[in-house]
C-alpha cells in the first residue's frame, strides 16, 4: 500500500498513543476528524494497522522472558507447518517470528520461573528434535523501546525510551483483568473495558492510573505490517572486544539516535549489543554495516543480523495470567 504523509504522520501519532481519540489525531494533523476515520479504516482494511496492543513490563508483575533462537534443517512443509500450529498454541509465547539468517525462528517466552521455561523448552526440543539443528537460549534483562521517528523523518534529540525496571509489583485479579481485555485491543474504550471486566468505569479509568503511574503500563501501540509501509525487519547482533566502558557508550548512543532503530535489548547468555531496525532494504542494512564498522570497527569483534520474515505472535502478555 502506498502511504502519503498524512498516513505516515498518523501512524507516528499512534505509535506515540493509540489510544488518542479521532478528534485529538485530526487536531494534531491538521485535518478534518472524517480525513481521520477515513484514512485508520484505510490503514486497518489493507492490513498496515494488524491490530493494537499494550506495552506491558512484565518484569513489574513477576514474569522473566525467555528468547529461543532455533535454526532449523532437513525439514518438509508439512514439519514446519507442524512447528508453526504447536508455537501458536503455546499460550506462553509472547514473541514468534519467523527469520532469515543464522537463524529461523526467534520466539519469547514469559514465564514465571525457570523451572516453567525450562518444561517448556524440552517440550518444544522433544517433539521436534529431529529439525532443530542448533539452539541458542537468553533471558531478557532489558529492552528499551522508541517510537518509530522515521515515519516522519525526525532526527532524534530528546531521547524518550521506555526500559523495564528491576522492580517486581504485586496486582491483584482487577488489574489482571483490565491488562487482559487491554492486551490485544489497546483502543478499546473505557466504557467497553468496563463491561467486560464487570468493574465500574471509575474503578477502570483509576486503576489505569494506577498501573501506568506505577509504569507497569508503557504505553499503547499499534501493530504496524513493517513491509506493508515499505520497509524491512531487521535485527543486528553486535559482539565487542577490546574496548573500553565509554567505547560501550559511545556506539549505545550511535544506535539510540538514530531514527530508524526501534528496539536495544540486553540479554544474559546474548550477544553484546542486540539492535533491532526498521530500513528500506537489504541495500540499506548493508549500507548501515558498513557505517557501524567505519566508526566502531576496532572494538567489533563479530556481526550478523536477522532478517523478520513474518511475525506469527506480538504481544506483550500471556494468555493466562
Amino acid at each position: 500500500m502506498s502511504l502519503n504523509l498524512v498516513d505516515k504522520r498518523l501512524l507516528y501519532l499512534l505509535d506515540q498513543n493509540c489510544r488518542q481519540s479521532t478528534t485529538q489525531l485530526a487536531k494534531q494533523l491538521r485535518v478534518h476528524r472524517n480525513v481521520v476515520l477515513y484514512r485508520l479504516k484505510r490503514l486497518e482494511d489493507s492490513g498496515v494497522i494488524r491490530g493494537y496492543f499494550t506495552e506491558v513490563d512484565i518484569m513489574k508483575i513477576g514474569y522473566v522472558s525467555f528468547r529461543v533462537l532455533l535454526k532449523l534443517s532437513n525439514f518438509t512443509v508439512d514439519e514446519e507447518k507442524e512447528m508453526v500450529d504447536y508455537l501458536m498454541s503455546v499460550g506462553q509465547l509472547m514473541w514468534f517470528f519467523k527469520t532469515e539468517g543464522k537463524y529461523d525462528i526467534d520466539i519469547v517466552y514469559a514465564c514465571k520461573s525457570n523451572t516453567e521455561f525450562n518444561s517448556l523448552l524440552i517440550e518444544l526440543k522433544t517433539k521436534f528434535n529431529r529439525i532443530i539443528e542448533e539452539e541458542k537460549t537468553s533471558t531478557l534483562l532489558q529492552i528499551q523501546h522508541f517510537t518509530k521517528d522515521y515515519f516522519v523523518n525526525m532526527k532524534r534529540e530528546d531521547i524518550k525510551t521506555k526500559k523495564f525496571e528491576d522492580k517486581t509489583i504485586v496486582i491483584d485479579e482487577k488489574d489482571k483483568k483490565i491488562l487482559s481485555s487491554l492486551s490485544n485491543n489497546a483502543r478499546m474504550n473505557i466504557i467497553d473495558i468496563a463491561k467486560k471486566t464487570q468493574l465500574s468505569v471509575n474503578t477502570v479509568k483509576d486503576r489505569l492510573k494506577v498501573l501506568g503511574k506505577e509504569k507497569i503500563i508503557l504505553g499503547y501501540k499499534p501493530f504496524i505490517d513493517t513491509e506493508k509501509t515499505g520497509y524491512t525487519y531487521y535485527k543486528i547482533f553486535i559482539n565487542l572486544k577490546n574496548y573500553m566502558h565509554q567505547d560501550y557508550l559511545k556506539i549505545y548512543a550511535f544506535f539510540e539516535y538514530n531514527m530508524n532503530v526501534i528496539y536495544l535489548t540486553k540479554y544474559l547468555n546474548g550477544d553484546d549489543m542486540e539492535v533491532e531496525i526498521h530500513l528500506e532494504n537489504d541495500r540499506k542494512l548493508s549500507e548501515f554495516k558498513g557505517v557501524i564498522m567505519e566508526k566502531f570497527g576496532k572494538i567489533i569483534k563479530e556481526m550478523y543480523s536477522l532478517r523478520f520474515i513474518h511475525e506469527y505472535i506480538y504481544k506483550y502478555l500471556p494468555e493466562k495470567m
